[in-house]
This record gives structure tokens, sequence and C-alpha cells, in this order.
């Protein structure tokens, strides 16, 4: 709360000048973002009390669903699916856009007047107080509320998607030029688990696995697409965590201590670039942030 504080009186003095006929806006922001985590409260009580009593109606087998879907929500805001989620999703939807509608111009007014760290001090507080709610920040749309989006992933620093070495959506994972209108097997899903995501290929419904120890060529580690049993626990090597960055993300693979970026291949005078597996550093390259763009 203080860090959010903080960031927000940094841009109090940025504002004056750029907006000087309107009041400091800073005090918008604050309250809008104190409003929004009070109504979002408000919602998370109401859900928790609906689980409550729905546990003590339930029989043994949905009692144990609940049991273990209540804590998920409580600590990561994970929507449940033993008990109607409908009203609280549409009161976050509800409750985002109003916040949005007030940090989004004060963030685009800054930008334009060139006042860059003040503007990302502003989307940071924005970021944390969203992923505070729901578990994930503004590099992620409301996956929640629309299990339906889908999205290329796109590297930021080649401007490529993610993609399938075979255009049936399954295999090695490559980067190519954005094309999914004739290629499909570049559209993706964002499925979340208690432990992160799960990305799926829409055409062929597999999902990405990084690479772990599996090694194919040159002594690379290439990701591919694969399936598990979902009556089992989900491998850890298909879950990954997005690490927001604003509006990229890092995907962390939950099986090793590393980071998904691009590699370049070359094979008899063709280069190709896949996906590998390279240890984190301090300092973030382009090419190791992505960003989702929804498809509509």
């Amino acid at each position: 709360m203080m860090r959010s504080i903080a960031l927000l009186l940094l841009v109090t003095g940025a504002m004056t000048g750029i907006v000087s006929a309107q009041p400091d806006r800073s005090v918008a922001l604050e309250k809008a973002k104190a409003k929004f985590e009070k109504e979002m409260a408000k919602a998370d009580e109401v859900m928790l009390a609906n689980f409550d009593k729905a546990i003590a109606k339930a029989g043994k087998m949905l009692q144990e669903k609940l049991m273990y879907e209540r804590p998920l929500f409580a600590s990561q805001h994970i929507i449940p699916t033993s008990i109607p989620a409908d009203a609280y999703l549409k009161e976050r939807t509800r409750a985002t856009k109003e916040l949005m509608s007030v940090f989004q111009p004060v963030i685009t007014d800054l930008n334009k007047a060139k006042k860059f760290e003040e503007a990302q001090a502003v989307e940071d507080v924005l970021n944390d107080t969203l992923k505070s709610v729901r578990g994930y920040g503004l590099a992620i749309p409301d996956i929640d509320a629309h299990p339906e989006l889908v999205f290329t992933i796109e590297n930021k620093g080649s401007g490529l998607v993610l993609d399938t070495e075979a255009d049936t959506g399954r295999g090695k994972i490559v980067l190519n030029p954005k094309s999914f209108k004739s290629r499909p097997s570049q559209l993706w899903k964002l499925e979340r688990e208690d432990k992160g995501f799960l990305i799926r290929n829409v055409k062929s419904k597999s999902y990405l696995n990084s690479p772990g120890t599996v090694v194919f060529g040159d002594n690379i580690p290439m990701a591919s697409t694969g399936n598990f049993d979902a009556k089992k626990e989900t491998p850890a090597s298909y879950i990954c965590q997005l690490t927001s960055m604003r509006h990229e993300f890092l995907i962390e693979p939950l099986n090793s201590e590393s980071i998904l970026l691009p590699v370049e291949k070359k094979v008899k005078g063709v280069t190709t670039i896949y996906l590998t597996q390279e240890k984190k550093e301090s300092t973030i390259s382009a090419s190791q942030l992505w960003k989702l763009v929804e498809v509509r």
C-alpha cells in the first residue's frame, strides 16, 4: 500500500502544468483505486459466503471440490467451477472498466507530454491493483470473464508470433510472421491453473510443453506441443508463470528456473526460429518479452 501511495505521489507534480486547467488528478486516481478495492473486497466477501453456504449443503464429493476451490479463490482469485461465478465476474468487469476509465486518460496524457517515468509509475499502480484482485495484471486481458478470447503471442524483439513447425498446430514450436488467417496454428488460448497458466493451441488443442531435458538436433532444447492426462496432475513442463512487465510478459516454465525465448537454427541453408529456454538474467531484453494480441 505504501508503495502504491508513493508512486501516486510521484505523479502529483508531473500533472501540474500538463492539465493545469483541471484539478490535480492524482487525488482522483487514489479515490478510484480505493473505491475499486472496496468494491472488490465486498464481492470477494459475497463469493466466499456463497462457498460456505454451498459447503454446508453439499454431498461428500462436491464438498471436497468446494473445499479445494475455496482457498484458491481466496488466495489467487481463481474462478471456481463448483459454484456459479457469473455475478462475481460481472461485478469485477464493471469495477475494472470504471477503474480503467480514470487511470488510462492520465497515463495517456503523461505519455503525450513525454513524462514517461510518471506514466510508468501510474501504470505500475494500475497493474498491481488489477493483479491483487484477479491474479494477473495488464499484460493479460480478463480471460476469466471471457474464456473465449483467442490470441497471437508476439515476440517484442522480432515482431514474430508463436506457431508450430507443421500447420497442424502440433510439434515443435517456431516463430513465424503473423498470418493466422492462412495459418490458424498461430492462434492460442490461455487457461489458468493454481500454479500458473497453460498455453493451448486452438487448432490442435495441444498445449505448449517447455523443453526441460528433452533435446533435439544440435543439443538445443526446443519447446513443442503436447497433451497430458487431464484426470491426473498437470505436468510441470506444461505450466508457465507469465510474469507481467506491464503490457508484456516473460514466459517462465514451472519445471525450471529459465525463461522461454527464440533461438535460430540453420539446416541446409534454411534458418528456422525455434523456442528454447535459457537461464533468467537480471537484465531483460526485448527478445525475452511477449505480448498477447487479441484476435477478433
